[in-house]
């Protein structure tokens, strides 16, 4: 129903209009004079609904008319419509004397561009609204642009044109990506084009300005810089001095979900909006609003009304994109439903000049999301007429629906334009406003209605990133928690420093120097393990710090067996989702160990693995490198004889060996963790003794070993006392052993009587209170046993004999007395008629052995110069010397796979596993700018296939071969009930070296100016496939789905397990030639993380995508899964393996020498890190990710590029850092996102970083 207010006939008024300032206080008079009961909105769309519907709540408004209206305003309480003429302001100044209207509210740009509130002021009828001449801030492009550059206020780079050439030439010859074209004139709201390329923007020039596509609007045109980062849109009330922030909002203009499809007036908005903190809207308010109503009244134009700065938030600060000089559509609709205030007052305190002392109250604890809803076709063509229905029941649920594009038919309500509903719901929290306007939206009989069901995904992944998936943290892999334990581990590591250790954690591989540790003519020995099924009892105790002791001493016990010192560690810790404190407790044990054991702690790797693992469940492994001078190498198998005495060293219970076993007794005996252990000390739970710590024997043993008393030492670990003594022992020897002359704890005698254990079942699953056993001559073995006492206890416990033919190598006499003759009676219940196995348990020895079998020959393919050891030791040998060098530092680096196995597993390929393995951890050794010497690996699995493990050790192989370093060894773990059938986790641990002088990075040498030569990857390499996998599941695809986007034929899984590129053949030349100044391996953490880590702190990175070929699998990840372009960096190469840092007159050699058997370019410079600026820029990512161009053809001219990097307007001094000691990494990752331990030279503030001139191809 309309009101009873008609269009008048239109009369002459030939009245010279005044041009003054609006009067402000003779207007609040005349309002408050006139009571102002009768309120006008100018406009027909969901904003002017909004005013509507918010000024009637005032009860200072008696009514408010709508011209021209919609149905929504057509008879709604105080609101109805009316059709005065709003386009002849003469007319609409008499209507509203003649129909007492003592406030106009002009909703759209377009009248207020007209001089509207000039006309209706110099009349006498207030008007709330900027002048015409205010409102050129909106109306000109050209003018906006030209003020906020006259004023200082951050825009984007621009040229305005009225020749279409001169804007063309423009477009070509800028030195940033000038692409985005506006008519500088009012043009609905189309008057923009963000083309793909400087072609696409000349033809958007020629399109506005010779075929006018936008009419007069077009007749100058606006060309500006391409901006990227985050939109938003600021909104103030200004009173021409002073300005009143509103909520920050953000409007989504694509049409699609996920930010796709065809850009439109608005598919809804949100507010407020959480990314914007309230330090960035004070800076805002300062630097944008404030700056700009004081620009425009020193210019003599007062700006009185509402002011919308739409800003971008770039990676070099805030940005202004546009002015607009009235409320947006749709953001009116969820900023006034937050205004706490009057609006009605609100306004006249504006028009008063009365902000400061008056200023609008919001609503602190509410969000508000409104859904627009289109007509099908929008925003193309689109039928009109279309009925709705259910509005009322909408509206009865407590969500508000404003009406845009609508009419009144036949006493319903049709749609008449593109956008027809706004469906707006406020509630606690965004997520539940969503939800509610969504449901109001469903609730809706719109046939054929487009809208969004996202509106605010972006901000309910900021508040809530765990539940969008489209981040790495929202798929599981939280860096910033990995950053939490580097920081707690730091002293901790710093700690276990003893000579040789040269280097803190944070660079790419821990570095030793065995001149500095002493030693003259060393073998290298190096061990792995991991600690078992142990763990799942730490886990269900929530004890987890003596794992780490466990961890360290199996590592270390093996390479004392060699009559090796232990040197330096690394640990592999990987999880489901990291919980910081139990990973620091682990850690934390590992470094108390090693301060035990006398090692450094040189780093390790975190991996965040979600899918892999459950929650509160994780993996270890471990790894330790020793040196032994060459003559102390033990065993000394040539000196070994018949009759030599066995001195046993006292375990201090099960240690770290048949845990699976142990579990199954456990359930047997009805026992848990918490229950009293009646075979041990009074107060003692099951899990206590289960959990007693493995013992290190190193600091103890090491001088007894150094005086030569010992001809071999074998350490009881896995295998028990059956298979670990004949390890060091000549084949024609056997070994007797009597149970009667140690100590076996209780805990082995309840073993074997709860479990009904043979005794040949003990002795080869458990140490039975050995845990370690000592070959001495007889006349040292006294004074053996007296240097261990009082402080170890050791017993002499058996002899060498001959071994007969066919006689068992070991003889354990009187351990089942021994076993039978302690602890408590067995437990009153049926017995099983079977004792237990180890086997039975879910571990088979014999299948281990038969993959040892079958890996000796592949292991045996890597031999290499200095590699002295085949498989079947406790550790693997390198002889230093024998490989050539003669003052080396050695580099260590460990790494996993991460999720990436999963993808393996599931298409049952697990060869290429064993090369991510092996570039993972080669690729960071030779970022120290070290050859890769030995390689071991730790394969955890819960049934052990053969088959399966042969395929990836055998891959492990493959690339060592590659790679050029030798498999020395590694560890089989077979953990049921850790990993379900079929799966399995890898770790990897590679050891280099390099002469002193040839150390990478060289901080002192590199400089502003230097280039940056990047080296392709073969893909998505081993990082980031937890985020993968969210992006698959959102595009509906399975791994055996066709690669749409790669070459006809090939899967998706087919392209994600592309091996990751290993680079030490062809670049270990160009390292020697001394031309490289630092190597970056871009692994985990991205571009952004990696080349930083080579850097001196006053240097950063200006790097240009448009230089490298991106895979096309990146363009797909980018679209399918919504990723920013921050998180494409941050978590993916992006088709750079590696980068190098070279002068430029070394650039095009190095290049050279690459080709043609690698693709490599200048991807960009360095330059001087501007105070509070990020260390690395990555220009035109976004684009090259949506247009997915192939870098250009040839060689990088260097010549041309010698001024690659950022231009200044003064010369910057060339500085030069001093050099930092680098170091080996933690990491943290679903595929090794990085954390350094120690250093992290990344600084996370922005960049003030000019854009590099073109470079040219020749």
């Amino acid at each position: 129903m309309r009101c009873q207010y008609t269009k008048e006939e239109e009369k002459d008024d030939d009245d010279e209009e005044e041009d003054m300032p609006p009067k402000f206080v003779k207007q609040e008079q005349q309002i408050k004079g006139d009571m102002a009961e009768k309120v006008l909105v100018v406009g027909g769309g969901g904003r002017e609904h909004a005013l509507a519907w918010k000024l009637a709540q005032s009860p200072q408004v008696q009514q408010v008319l709508v011209a021209p209206g919609n149905a929504g305003t057509a008879g709604c309480g105080k609101i109805c419509n009316s059709e005065v003429s709003v386009s002849n302001h003469a007319i609409l100044a008499q209507f509203c004397k003649d129909h007492h209207v003592g406030l106009v509210v002009v909703g759209p740009e377009v009248p207020l561009a007209a001089g509207m509130v000039d006309d209706l002021t110099a009349a006498g009828v207030p008007c709330f609204g900027p002048s015409a001449k205010a409102a050129q801030l909106e109306a000109s492009k050209s003018f906006s642009k030209a003020f906020m550059e006259r004023h200082g206020i951050p825009t984007a780079r621009y040229g305005s044109f009225t020749a279409p050439e001169e804007a063309c030439n423009y477009i070509r010859t800028a030195d940033f990506p000038a692409l985005v074209v506006k008519a500088s004139g009012l043009a609905a709201g189309k008057g923009v084009i963000v083309a793909g390329d400087r072609e696409e923007a000349c033809r958007a020039v020629m399109d506005i300005m010779k075929d006018r596509a936008f009419g007069s609007a077009g007749e100058t045109v606006v060309v500006e810089e391409l901006l990227e980062g985050e939109e938003v849109s600021c909104l103030c009330f200004s009173d021409g001095s002073s300005v009143s922030p509103m909520p920050p909002a953000q409007d989504h203009k694509r049409l699609q979900d996920g930010d796709l499809g065809p850009n439109t007036g608005g598919m809804g908005a949100y507010c407020p909006t959480p990314q914007v903190s309230q330090e960035l809207l004070q800076q805002i308010r300062d630097t944008v609003l404030q700056k700009t109503v004081d620009g425009m009244r020193e210019e003599g134009t007062p700006y009185v009304g509402v002011l919308y700065a739409g800003l971008m938030l770039t990676k070099q600060g805030l940005k202004v994109l546009e002015f607009n000089c009235r409320f947006g559509d749709p953001e009116c609709q969820v900023l006034l439903p937050l205004l706490k205030s009057d609006l009605y007052e609100v306004i006249l305190n504006t028009m008063s000049g009365k902000l400061v002392s008056s200023a609008p109250v919001w609503h602190q604890d509410s969000s508000a999301v409104t859904v627009v809803m289109a007509s099908a076709g929008y925003p193309g063509s689109y039928k009109k007429g279309v009925e709705i229905t259910g509005l009322s029941q909408v509206q009865d649920s407590g969500v508000q629906v404003f009406h845009a594009g609508t009419a009144l038919k036949e006493g319903g309500v049709v749609s008449s334009g593109g956008r027809v509903l706004t469906v707006t719901a406020v509630r606690p929290s965004l997520e539940s406003a969503l939800q509610a306007a969504n449901q109001g939206v469903a609730a809706v009989g719109f046939p054929g209605a487009v809208y969004r069901r996202d509106i605010g995904h972006r901000a309910i992944a900021h508040l809530n990133p765990d539940r969008r998936g489209l981040t790495y943290k929202g798929c599981g892999v939280d860096i910033a928690a990995g950053n939490k334990l580097v920081e707690m581990i730091k002293p901790l590591a710093k700690a276990t420093s003893r000579p040789g250790c040269n280097a803190e954690l944070g660079g790419f591989a821990g570095l030793f120097d065995l001149k500095g540790a002493g030693f003259v003519d060393p073998i290298l020995v190096s061990g792995t393990d991991g600690v078992g099924t142990k763990l799942r009892i730490a886990q269900a105790c929530g004890r987890h710090g003596g794992l780490g002791q466990d961890l360290v001493a199996m590592c270390v016990n093996d390479v004392l067996a060699q009559g090796a010192e232990p040197l330096f560690f690394l640990d592999y810790f990987s999880c489901g989702r990291l919980d910081v404190d139990v990973a620091a407790a682990v850690v934390g044990g590992v470094a108390a160990a090693c301060k035990v054991a006398g090692c450094a702690l040189l780093g390790g790797e975190t991996a965040e693995m979600p899918g892999v693992y459950a929650a509160g469940e994780y993996d270890l492994a471990g790894f330790c490198v020793g040196a032994v001078e060459r003559g102390a190498l033990l065993p000394r198998l040539g000196d070994i004889q018949e009759g030599d005495l066995l001195v046993g060293l006292a375990s201090s219970g099960v240690h770290s060996n048949g845990f699976s076993l142990v579990s199954k007794v456990l359930q047997r005996a009805n026992l848990d963790y918490s229950s009293p252990a009646l075979f041990a000390d009074s107060g003692r739970t099951v899990g206590d003794v289960l959990l007693t710590p493995t013992k290190i024997y190193s600091r103890l043993l090491l001088p007894i070993l150094r005086s030569g008393a010992v001809k071999a030492f074998a350490h009881i670990t896995g295998g028990g006392l059956l298979e670990n003594i004949p390890r060091v022992l000549p084949q024609e020897l056997a070994v007797d052993l009597d149970a009667s002359r140690w100590s076996i704890p209780p805990v082995f005698s309840w073993i074997h009587k709860e479990g009904g254990l043979s005794e040949e079942e003990m002795a080869r699953t458990f140490n039975c209170g050995l845990g370690a056993v000592l070959v001495v001559s007889p006349e040292d073995a006294q004074t053996v046993l007296c240097q261990f006492k009082p402080n170890e206890e050791a017993w002499i416990v058996g002899s060498l004999v001959h071994k007969q033919q066919g006689a068992k190598q070991v003889v354990v006499r009187n351990l089942k007395h021994r076993l039978q003759g302690g602890g408590p009676a067995p437990s009153k219940r049926i017995r099983m008629d079977k004792g237990l196995t180890y086997k039975g348990c879910g571990v088979d020895i014999a299948a281990g052995n038969k993959l040892v079998e079958m890996m000796k020959p592949l292991a045996k393919a890597t031999s290499r110069p200095g590699c002295n050891a085949e498989l079947g030791g406790f550790a693997g040998l390198f002889d230093l010397k024998g490989a050539g060098f003669v003052d080396p530092i050695l580099v260590s680096g460990t790494d996993g796979v991460g999720t990436k196995l999963r993808i393996a597993q599931a298409c049952g390929r697990h060869g290429g596993l064993g090369q991510d393995l092996v570039a993972m951890c080669v690729n960071d050794v030779l970022a120290q700018g070290a050859e890769p010497l030995f390689f071991l690996d730790y394969f955890s699995c819960g049934r052990l296939d053969v088959d399966v493990a042969a395929a990836v050790v055998g891959g492990v192989a493959a690339a060592c071969k590659v790679a050029g370093c030798a498999l020395l060894g590694g560890e089989t773990a077979e953990m049921p009930g850790v990993y379900a059938a079929g799966e399995y986790d890898l770790a990897g641990f590679c050891v280099g070296a390099v002469e002193r002088g040839a150390l990478l990075p060289r901080l002192g040498d590199i400089q502003e100016g230097d280039l940056l030569v990047g080296l392709a990857s073969s893909g998505v390499h081993s990082n980031g496939f937890s985020l993968v996998s969210k992006v698959l599941q959102r595009a509906n695809l399975e791994y055996s789905s066709p690669a749409l986007f790669a070459d006809s034929g090939r899967t998706v899984g087919d392209v994600l397990l592309t091996p990751t590129k290993i680079y030490s053949r062809l670049l270990l030349p160009i390292l020697r030639s001394g031309a490289v100044k630092a190597f970056a391996h871009i692994t985990g953490g991205g571009l952004l993380e990696n080349i930083p880590r080579v850097l001196p702190q006053d240097l950063a990175v200006d790097l240009d995508a448009s230089r490298w070929s991106i895979p096309p699998v990146f363009s797909w990840i980018h679209k399918e899964g919504g990723l920013s372009e921050e998180e494409m960096a941050r978590t993916f190469n992006c088709g750079l393996g590696a980068v190098l840092v070279v002068a430029p007159e070394d650039a095009q050699t190095v290049l050279c020498q690459f080709k043609p058997n690698e693709e490599a370019w200048i991807v960009g410079s360095l330059v001087h890190k501007q105070q509070g600026a990020k260390q690395v820029v990555v220009r035109n990512l976004k684009h090259r990710l949506q247009v997915g161009r192939t870098a250009p053809s040839g060689e990088l001219s260097v010549n041309q590029n010698k001024n690659f990097h950022c231009n200044s307007e003064t010369p910057r001094k060339k500085t030069r850092a001093p050099p930092r000691e680098p170091g080996l990494e933690r990491t943290n990752a679903s595929c090794g996102s990085p954390v350094s331990r120690v250093k992290n030279h990344t600084s996370s503030s922005h960049p003030q970083l000019q854009s590099a001139p073109e470079i040219q191809t020749v």
